[in-house]
């Protein structure tokens, strides 16, 4: 990366610093609050590290375009014209993590407790394990954010609130670092001390399974389009958005066979793609089944014609023109799939099916 692009992750990194003490400051109440937002279903542990991260930003450079589910409408202009677009997912599975805090405050019969009281007790990270069904490390709450500039996927930054880890994807490292001791020196990070991320060959009998989002009605999409056969089974079926990509990592004791966002918003997989250009062990694609599927009158399998993913040169692109009729650009949504490279078990068929490989 250049100067610039090294100045603006730590600054990324900043605003996650921030987002990470302003959460631990609020009470629990505070935080299940409804809040006033773009969103209807909007909750304060949504809205505060949007506000968090957009104002750090914008302070940093006022040009910077911010794309979150909680800002509502855009000018299409807007994003067109900029140069850096900043992709955040403030709260996810903020609905867990609202019914977790929910039942802590219960069992300790206080309401008015602060956020950092109970992700700093021991119990913490494995109750959140035991309520999900899944290790923190691949479940936990949190927040993301991924920088796109000129078009192009420059780095992304996930913080699990839950274990309070920083997880970071760009052209220095794929890896991970406790928050708390995650310190920048006259606006320098260096990763000496940081965990390797690595992507391992899933073993031969989890080549088969993934992990994709299959609530609501998304699991009968997915067998109408023909995609997977019955020999595909899925792992976790209601997993997170932007950690999602962690289950194919030597952060899961058995690596998923590949991840899947089914016709998800971006918010939920365009981090995934800073971890596949990175990590050099993984292939990405974009598949669009024949059988047309849409959501609240969004395409959520949009073939190369109506894809904000382009090809330019043999690069990956984010064609923004393609948003113009969009209200908010995190409406947009795709069907991702990425697996490890060796996996030639579910490449040869989405080779073979309507799909495009993502060059990155």
């Amino acid at each position: 990366m250049q100067k610039v692009e090294y100045y603006l992750l730590c600054e990324c990194i900043e605003s996650l610093k921030d987002v990470w003490e302003g959460m631990r400051a609020t009470t629990i109440d505070k935080l299940r609050e409804k809040a006033d937002s773009g969103k209807k279903d909007s909750l304060y542990l949504d809205t505060l590290p949007e506000y968090i991260i957009h104002n750090r930003l914008e302070e940093y450079d006022r040009h910077i375009v911010l794309v979150t589910e909680e800002k509502g409408k855009f000018n299409y202009e807007e994003i067109n014209e900029a140069e850096v677009v900043v992709f955040s997912d403030p709260t996810d599975r903020s609905k867990y993590f609202q019914k977790f805090l929910e039942e802590f405050a219960l069992d300790k019969g206080v309401r008015n407790l602060k956020l950092g009281r109970v992700l700093d007790s021991k119990e913490t990270v494995g109750k959140w394990s035991e309520f999900v069904g899944v290790p923190a490390v691949l479940s936990g709450a949190c927040c993301s954010i991924t920088v796109v500039k000129r078009g192009r996927v420059l780095f992304s930054l996930i913080l699990n609130y839950i274990t309070q880890e920083l997880f970071v994807a760009c052209d220095e490292l794929v890896g991970r670092h406790s928050m708390r001791k995650t310190m920048l020196t006259h606006g320098t990070c260096t990763y000496s001390n940081w965990a390797k991320i690595t992507f391992p060959k899933p073993k031969k009998k989890k080549t088969t399974s993934y992990v994709a989002f299959l609530g609501k009605n998304y699991k009968e999409r997915l067998d109408e389009s023909h995609l997977l056969g019955e020999s595909f089974s899925p792992q976790e079926e209601e997993p997170g958005g932007p950690a999602r990509i962690l289950y194919l990592s030597n952060m899961s004791q058995n690596p998923a066979g590949f991840i899947l966002a089914n016709g998800e918003k971006i918010g939920e997989w365009i981090n995934w793609l800073a971890f596949c250009k990175y990590s050099c062990e993984l292939v990405a694609y974009s598949v669009y089944p024949g059988t047309f599927f849409a959501k609240d009158d969004v395409l959520m399998a949009p073939s190369p014609l109506y894809s904000i993913l382009e090809v330019k040169d043999d690069v990956l692109c984010l064609n923004y023109d393609k948003l113009k009729y969009f209200e908010n650009p995190s409406r947009y949504r795709e069907m991702i799939l990425i697996c490890h490279k060796s996996n030639n078990l579910i490449r040869p068929i989405i080779e073979s099916n309507r799909s495009r490989r993502l060059p990155m």
